[in-house]
């Protein structure tokens, strides 16, 4: 009998997870149909894409806001898709924001809800753990200690791996003279820190006239500066052979942190939105690898960004390779050390 699955992926990152998380359940099940609202990831692994909805991908709370009328809408195709080719399987990925609302709505039309890569509670938005009881039949955990923050919430939560971790575990890092310039994947995110790149490369140039400067941007974005060598490849194409970096926090750092580049994080958001955060945010890092290693054993710089300082301490850090290679080493014994459910035999299990 063929399993039905919709997947909503609503960001670049959370499209390649949905991309790799479809090729696996379509190796193991051959009988399996999966529709999505995503990207041209999950497109070119087999899924049926109905929209695709990562170009309209937002971050903060007054940034949200411009795309309030969007998201209504796709509500309501979603809904009305769902029902109409009578799909009962939803896999949520990440892009919580969008995806704890849909699930209520979906869940109280009788549909069976994964959610894979949940909102991080334990960093910020802990009332959300309501949500996720209540409206969501299997939590799929990235992160060690996620199942268990879960579990005592009475969620019905599983450790399934981090799907950079097979990846770049034995990635050759071969440093060669570039520097690596990552903005994160959302438009509002370019718009905030590549003039402060720009202010960091102007510096870098005097100093090391032999280096490349290379500032990776996904594909769909077409951007021309005189300041950087773009590059619109794989960014881990880039990371392997950088001997330092600047990255946007999020996922980018805890992939190079597993590569082993020395980087710094520098995050940049709207005032409003800064403010708003740090009332809710629970965490003392805003890098995931300092919060896995509960020290801050990436430099970060965020809202407020003295270029002379981030200049300084780059010099400093990538000089420090055998410091990084021990935090590679250390992010990998957390992630290798506990046991993990594969999460496409999960869901297939599962599906009804």
């Amino acid at each position: 009998m063929e399993k039905r699955f919709l997947i909503i992926a609503g960001e670049e990152s959370g499209d390649k997870n949905a991309a790799k998380l479809i090729r696996r359940l379509k190796s193991v099940e051959k009988d399996v149909k999966v529709y999505a609202f995503a990207g041209k990831h999950s497109e070119r692994e087999g899924a049926l894409l109905v929209e695709n909805i990562t170009e309209h991908g937002a971050v903060g709370f007054i940034e949200i806001f411009d795309k309030i009328s969007y998201y209504k809408n796709l509500r309501k195709k979603i809904v009305k898709f769902s029902d109409r080719e009578r799909i009962n399987n939803i896999i949520l990925v990440d892009f919580p924001g969008f995806n704890l609302h849909i699930a209520r709505i979906l869940k109280q039309r009788g549909k069976k809800i994964f959610y894979y890569i949940v909102p991080q509670i334990w960093a910020w938005g802990n009332w959300r753990w309501k949500e996720l009881y209540r409206y969501i039949d299997f939590a799929l955990c990235i992160f060690p200690f996620e199942e268990n923050i879960l579990r005592e919430r009475k969620i019905n939560a599983f450790y399934v791996g981090h799907p950079l971790i097979e990846e770049t575990m034995n990635i050759s890092y071969t440093p060669q003279k570039v520097f690596s310039f990552l903005p994160g994947s959302r438009r509002n995110e370019l718009g905030k820190l590549i003039p402060v790149y720009k202010k960091i490369a102007e510096k870098l140039y005097g100093m090391y006239p032999q280096h490349s400067l290379k500032l990776s941007l996904i594909r769909t974005y077409d951007f021309k500066t005189k300041e950087f060598d773009v590059y619109k490849g794989d960014a881990r194409d880039i990371l392997k052979i950088s001997e330092g970096a600047f990255i946007a926090s999020g996922t980018a750092t805890l992939e190079a942190a597993l590569i082993g580049v020395p980087f710094i994080t520098l995050y940049k958001i709207s005032n409003i939105t800064y403010l708003l955060a740090k009332l809710f945010v629970k965490v003392k890092y805003a890098s995931i690898v300092n919060i896995l290693l509960d020290k801050e054993e990436i430099i970060e710089y965020i809202q407020n960004i003295n270029i002379d300082r981030v200049v300084e301490d780059f010099q400093m850090i990538i000089k420090e390779k055998e410091k990084f290679k021990k935090i590679s080493e250390n992010l990998k014994k957390i992630f290798v050390s506990m046991k993990k459910i594969e999460p496409h035999h999960l869901i297939l299990d599962n599906a009804t």
